[in-house]
């Protein structure tokens, strides 16, 4: 398998993790035509407007952000940024995986534990502006948006309020 290959499916394990840990059911489309791999639901949101939330997901895999002050940057094509700002009843959001450069490196097992390495990030591009780049865009990840069950069950309360991500 190609490690592009074994990187997408990183972040799939990596998303469904964390969504299991946040108690939400997963879902995912056999052909992204609109930059949605896994769409995630959460029920029993009885304290918000709506009892479910929804969240669509675009994952991507790297081995190394760029990092600038406290927040990310990351390449991202234009036309995986124009399906993500557009105006949509599901919420969207980029999910970006960190993984280490050896690939021996991404997981550490034991019999106690099973340890996925780096880390998620997360960004809504939801109305954000048009761009008169050709190709790619560079995403602003803000450091503290990492991809947790915690981040998770926040998002699914405010988009269950109505509230934007």
């Amino acid at each position: 398998m190609y490690q592009t290959n074994q990187m997408e499916q990183f972040s799939m394990a990596y998303v469904a993790a964390i969504a299991a840990h946040a108690g939400c059911n997963q879902g995912s489309w056999k052909v992204d035509e609109d930059s949605i791999d896994v769409s995630l639901r959460m029920d029993g949101l009885h304290d918000a407007k709506y009892s479910s939330g929804q969240i669509d997901l675009q994952l991507k895999c790297t081995k190394r952000l760029d990092a600038k002050e406290n927040e990310y940057s990351f390449p991202l094509s234009l036309k995986n940024y124009n399906d993500l700002r557009a105006p949509v009843i599901v919420p969207r959001i980029l999910v970006v995986v960190v993984v280490p450069a050896r690939i021996e490196e991404w997981i550490l097992q034991s019999r106690e534990s099973l340890c996925l390495k780096h880390c998620g990030y997360w960004k809504s591009l939801a109305a954000a502006p048009s761009s008169e780049n050709k190709d790619s865009i560079s995403i602003k990840i803000p450091s503290q948006n990492i991809f947790s069950s915690g981040s998770l069950r926040e998002m699914m309360r405010r988009m269950a309020d109505g509230e934007a991500l």
